[in-house]
């Protein structure tokens, strides 16, 4: 009956309002006529059959796991199934999509989410409640009434010649220095990074073996570049840290500058690159545009894209083509071709 009420009035508005303003209307519309109420990073359950659904979530992130599934991954859905459940106050047997689309609106229009975000949240409990439908723990799922949100496609970019220089100039410690030239020399992933320990380098063959989704092994190589900062940085290690070349094996590749130099983790590695980028002027610094920035070069020379999808540690050539920014080609080719 809600559906019907919200969907009829959003109908009779089109001729009024734009798609975002209808869009942003229905979430308005679900948010107060369920009147839901969220409290942000609160997970205490305190509805009925907590022990239930909490065994429920237990065994769809274990087939999660058996999936080939990463534990970062599993604790992104662990964590928005119960913000979900906690917002809604309801059992997952009791949740209907009304009650789904009101938690999305808030998150939305309250909370200040991306609809990336908004997209990732839908498809997380999407995930679960197919799953539990699967199962014959409910009946049907209440996500696959919710349409994904159409997001602007917006071009992302690689870092500029202009952008890299800068940054290395504003690289305060030789730390900071290896990092940056490390994640433009090999693409990794920034889990994959910092989960690597200093014997995992082949520093004489400049490669190594690196782990990534799905627990699939890759080989990736380092450039004499970055090979040069990192053995500097190395040797820093070991004057700092006290400690030989064979102790030195068994530690974290990248570490905190500060004793007791423990493991650079996911959150550290973005917090450096954001201080780098904040010191050198350049926008939108984090880890991933690494990443992109390393397709997009190896592209510009020409790099077979079947030996690109290996190095980045792609299962599909299309994934690897979203990483490319060939904006500098495309340009060329007008220059020759056309103009």
């Amino acid at each position: 009956m809600l559906d019907e009420i919200i969907s009829a009035v959003c109908r009779d508005m089109e001729s009024d309002l734009t798609q975002e303003q209808i869009r942003k209307l229905e979430s308005i519309m679900y948010i107060h006529m369920a009147d839901l109420r969220i409290e942000e990073e609160c997970y205490d359950l305190e509805v009925v059959d907590a022990d239930n659904d909490a065994k429920l979530v237990r065994e769809f992130l274990a087939s999660k796991r058996i999936s080939g599934r990463a534990d970062s991954t599993l604790e992104q859905y662990r964590a928005e199934i119960w913000k979900c459940r906690t917002a809604v106050g309801k059992t997952f047997k009791d949740i209907t999509t009304a009650d789904l689309k009101a938690y999305l609106g808030i998150q939305k229009e309250y909370q200040g989410n991306s609809l990336t975000t908004i997209n990732n949240k839908r498809r997380y409990l999407n995930s679960f409640f197919s799953y539990l439908s699967n199962e014959g723990r409910i009946t049907g799922n209440p996500v696959s009434r919710i349409e994904a949100i159409k997001e602007p496609h917006r071009r992302k970019r690689a870092y500029t010649t202009e952008d890299l220089e800068a940054m290395r100039a504003k690289c305060g410690h030789v730390r900071d220095r290896a990092l940056l030239e490390f994640l433009l020399a090999t693409g990794l992933r920034v889990s994959e990074v910092s989960s690597l320990t200093v014997g995992q380098i082949d520093l004489y063959k400049q490669t190594f073996t690196v782990v990534g989704k799905g627990n699939k092994e890759r080989r990736a190589y380092i450039s004499d570049t970055a090979m040069y900062h990192l053995s500097r940085y190395l040797q820093w290690r070991m004057q700092r840290e006290q400690i030989t070349w064979e102790e030195l094996q068994e530690r974290p590749l990248f570490a905190t500058i500060k004793a007791p130099f423990s493991q650079l983790e996911n959150n550290g590695i973005r917090c450096a690159l954001k201080r780098i980028g904040a010191a050198a002027e350049v926008m939108n610094v984090h880890p991933h545009r690494f990443r992109r920035t390393f397709a997009s070069e190896a592209s510009h020379r020409q790099i077979p894209l079947e030996d690109l999808k290996e190095l980045m540690g792609h299962t599909k050539l299309d994934t690897t083509l979203l990483y490319i920014d060939n904006e500098r080609d495309i340009e060329s080719s007008y220059r020759k071709y056309i103009a």
